[in-house]
């Protein structure tokens, strides 16, 4: 595959949050593909055309503050134009250059052109008045006709959902591990201890906020040291000001630019890291920092805590001099209370920020992207899903014990024009028993839940009530499981668009619903399944992304709307064939517990797999596969939904699907041209 890189500075020798992403992504996709990173060249006194098998382009620009990002995304486009050929992949980074990016479709027709909004540039307080509107309106280009956009973090898809309604795939940011290398010079060169001083990394711009860190800093009684690692490229009046707020103070260290080695050695051995941006993506530093193992104190702002909580950092009020003095104070006063938290960051960084997940990641989405694009989207429409619901007379005892499930078994919900049904649960309350499901509508292409009575006659025949539409949001739900804790019904749909688990209690059941607690911030759960378990409550889920179909994570509670941890070995199941849920987690007479989840390995809801929980502690986790149900009768292109009431009882709800027939495809091809879905 050829990918190339634009809207960067460059490669190597430099700093800044998107160079080092692209650094990182580029050179671990170079292994096995043919990856350009256009640079620019005023930069680079060394102009090596390859770097780690990445190979450069240093083209010149215009050297403004304003104009040299903009000039040189212009002239690299027109270089891709007539010099570059067989590209597969165009990828655009920050969106000022992504402003250009449909000039780049236009002269590349049958190339992939993907964005990467890694911030709200425009809120950095660099800008003036018109840099700030142009930047404004980069993003609105970017993000109304791109079809392909990433973001770093999870409050900027929540954002472009939210203002601009597009949908985009969420790929953070990575880092790499700290590696302390010969530490004890570059203390030396700088007089510094270890454990004896504060560290801020960054750019030297109005908006990471140096000039708050200096005042609150000199506020303290103190003989830790302050050290200060980052330049600025033009020497602004801004600069100048900091230095001046350092000068005659012995203890504030101004290092300028470092290696990644000295940059690395400084992290190692500091006391803690602090950040007051007042805006961020996701800080590729504040990575470091949590790879580094450090205390980390931080802004309160948006970015910085989707990526970290109250467990893993010290949060200050942003622009707050005394607070973030206080905060300071208070890491010194109670650090062996806190030291835990940088522990808890550690982990964090783990399990989800590696650059090699994090290039994988984008891996797959290039292919996906691609993919779509070989699509032939009429053979798309013409075998699109038609989704429905139906109770079967069978328990999960019989099913893992060699009973086939067919039509006879199922009386199916009555299929309604325009709309499918899917995501079944069943709940008896009070000697009525009701049923829960998904219900789809093409023509606004979003899902809602609704809720009807099944009805069981004298011979044991099975009929429905009349459906209520329950729990109404402005966004898409899903799989509306039903579960009681003491006296009390809730439920836990799947909103992944809210970026958020959310917890409904019942007022009036089955139809009347309030929203009770958020239990996950920040988390685009996927078929959010909770169940309590030795006086624990535990909670499988899968996060919204590429990942979603084929990884398990794992979350634990003392109380259901208690503290939620993450498990330390989550994800705890990587594969597409039983990953995602596929219904509720019950429990056999002998105590143990069996998950049911989705076999995607060959389509979405193609199947589900039983499995037998064999250990679950907060240390450990462990399954085993003991049943597959395969597709069957009239709906037999795949389920991916079995909702019980226990182990053994005869009765659960089921989803299915087939084929669309020539009317609903006439109404699927009005929807899509007409509302402008798919």
């Amino acid at each position: 595959m050829k990918i190339i890189f634009i809207g960067q500075k460059g490669i190597g020798k430099i700093s800044g949050g998107v160079e080092k992403h692209v650094e990182a992504i580029s050179k671990s996709l170079a292994k096995n593909n043919n990856v350009v990173v256009y640079a620019r060249k005023h930069f680079f006194s060394d102009r090596p055309s390859t770097i780690d098998g990445v190979n450069i382009v240093y083209l010149g620009t215009i050297k403004t503050k304003h104009l040299d990002a903009i000039v040189h995304t212009l002239v690299s486009i027109f270089h891709i134009f007539i010099f570059q050929r067989n590209v597969d992949i165009i990828h655009f980074h920050s969106i000022g250059p992504s402003s250009l990016f449909w000039l780049m479709k236009i002269l590349k027709p049958k190339t992939q052109v993907i964005t990467t909004m890694h911030a709200k540039c425009y809120e950095h307080s660099k800008w003036g008045q018109f840099a700030t509107a142009y930047l404004k309106f980069s993003e609105f280009i970017c993000c109304t006709f791109s079809k392909n956009i990433i973001v770093i973090s999870k409050d900027l898809k929540k954002y472009v959902k939210k203002v601009y309604n597009k949908d985009t795939i969420y790929i953070p940011n990575g880092a790499n591990l700290i590696q302390e290398i010969d530490s004890k010079n570059t203390l030396l060169k700088f007089n510094l201890k270890k454990n004896e001083y504060f560290l801020f990394v960054g750019r030297f711009i109005p908006g990471k906020k140096i000039d708050i860190l200096l005042k609150a800093y000199k506020l303290l009684n103190t003989n830790k040291k302050l050290v200060i690692v980052g330049d600025d490229s033009y020497e602004s009046a801004y600069t100048v000001s900091l230095r001046k707020l350092a000068k005659n103070n012995e203890n504030i260290v101004f290092t300028g630019s470092q290696s990644t080695k000295e940059v690395n050695n400084l992290m190692a051995n500091a006391f803690a890291f602090t950040f007051p941006s007042e805006s961020e993506g996701m800080s590729l530093v504040l990575l470091e920092a949590m790879s580094a193992k450090l205390l980390i104190l931080a802004s309160d702002i948006e970015g910085n805590r989707s990526l970290l909580s109250d467990e893993d950092c010290v949060f200050f009020e942003v622009n707050n001099v005394v607070a973030l003095k206080n905060a300071m104070q208070y890491s010194m006063d109670n650090y062996d209370k806190i030291s835990k938290k940088q522990d808890a960051a550690f982990e964090k960084f783990i399990h989800e920020h590696s650059w090699n997940k994090i290039a994988d990641k984008t891996l797959n989405y290039y292919k996906m992207t691609l993919n779509k694009k070989k699509n032939n989207i009429f053979k798309k429409i013409l075998l699109h899903d038609k989704w429905n619901v139906g109770i079967a007379k069978v328990s999960i005892d019989d099913i893992i014990n060699g009973y086939d499930i067919s039509d006879k078994d199922i009386t199916w919900l009555p299929e309604k024009q325009g709309f499918y049904f899917a995501d079944s649960f069943i709940y008896k309350n009070e000697g009525r028993t009701w049923l829960f499901y998904e219900n789809f509508d093409y023509k606004i292409n979003s899902a809602g839940l609704s809720v009807v009575e099944v009805l069981v006659d004298n011979n044991e025949k099975i009929t429905y009530g009349e459906s209520t539409n329950i729990i109404e949001e402005d966004f898409h739900q899903s799989y509306p499981l039903i579960f009681k804790d003491g006296k009390t019904i809730y439920a836990i749909p799947e909103q992944s668009e809210s970026g958020k688990i959310t917890l409904y209690e019942s007022v009036e059941f089955p139809t009347v619903w309030k929203k009770t607690k958020v239990l996950i911030e920040n988390f685009s759960g996927v078929d959010s399944t909770p169940f309590k378990y030795n006086n624990k409550w535990w909670m499988f889920t899968s996060e919204l992304g590429d990942k979603e179909n084929e990884e398990l994570e794992l979350y634990f509670s003392d109380s259901l709307k208690g503290n939620w941890k993450r498990h330390k070995i989550s994800p705890i199941v990587a594969t597409k064939k039983g990953a995602r849920m596929a219904g509720n987690v019950v429990q056999d007479k002998e105590g143990f517990l069996y998950r049911i989840g989705q076999n995607c390995s060959e389509t979405y809801g193609g199947g589900a797999e039983i499995f037998k929980i064999e250990k679950l502690s907060e240390d450990e986790y462990r399954e085993k596969r003991v049943k597959s149900i395969k597709p069957f009768g009239i709906y037999n292109k795949g389920f991916h939904t079995i909702g019980t009431l226990s182990f053994d009882e005869k009765m659960i709800a089921i989803d299915a699907k087939r084929w669309a027939n020539p009317i609903e495809v006439t109404q699927k091809l009005f929807a899509i041209f007409k509302n402008k879905i798919n």
